[in-house]
């Protein structure tokens, strides 16, 4: 019979000097590095069952939070029981689920050369391969829940190319 064990862990590694930060610090006490926002695994999911963090593994257009002082948090799984914000992303642009990054890495890429100003608005026809992830409603801090691998095309290149996007990522079933 096997034995189920939890591992529970209360620092990450520092991603500067990679020394161990405890859970409930927000500098690195070795090289005074500010520290990711990290979750435990009760705190991330009471989040969640709050709406304030929602899952985006299966990606799709962000919506809301557009201007640079309203980032959305990424979080991942980083050990253990623990959840930390890895990068913040915007309103407007697109999250490719893991396996589409994985299937389309290349156009992605291609798309997401594209620059230019994002516009302040761009009509979307939403279709059924549509998957929306809205944020405009969620408090500050409160963030989406991201796969490793998951790729964000930015805003512009989003408007240029979004139902190309739609295709790419529907293109892929879930793994």
């Amino acid at each position: 019979m096997s034995i189920f064990t939890l591992q529970i862990d209360d620092a990450t590694p520092c991603t500067k000097c990679a020394e161990a930060v405890p859970l409930l610090v927000s500098h690195c006490p070795h090289c005074s590095h500010v520290a990711l926002h990290r979750l435990t695994f009760d705190q991330f999911f009471g989040e969640m069952e709050h709406g304030r963090i929602v899952s985006a593994k299966t990606g799709g257009l962000v919506v809301g939070r557009t201007t640079d002082e309203d980032d959305i948090p990424m979080y991942q799984h980083v050990k253990g029981n623990v959840f930390a914000a890895v990068g913040l992303m915007q309103g407007g642009e697109y999250l490719m689920s893991k396996a589409a990054s994985i299937a389309h890495r290349e156009r992605i890429d291609q798309i997401n050369a594209v620059k230019g100003k994002a516009p302040a608005s761009f009509p979307i026809s939403l279709t059924a391969l549509c998957s929306v992830i809205n944020t405009n409603l969620m408090p500050p801090w409160s963030g989406i829940w991201i796969d490793w691998g998951q790729y964000v095309v930015n805003r512009f290149a989003t408007a240029q190319h979004f139902e190309e996007l739609e295709e790419l990522n529907a293109d892929v079933p879930m793994e």
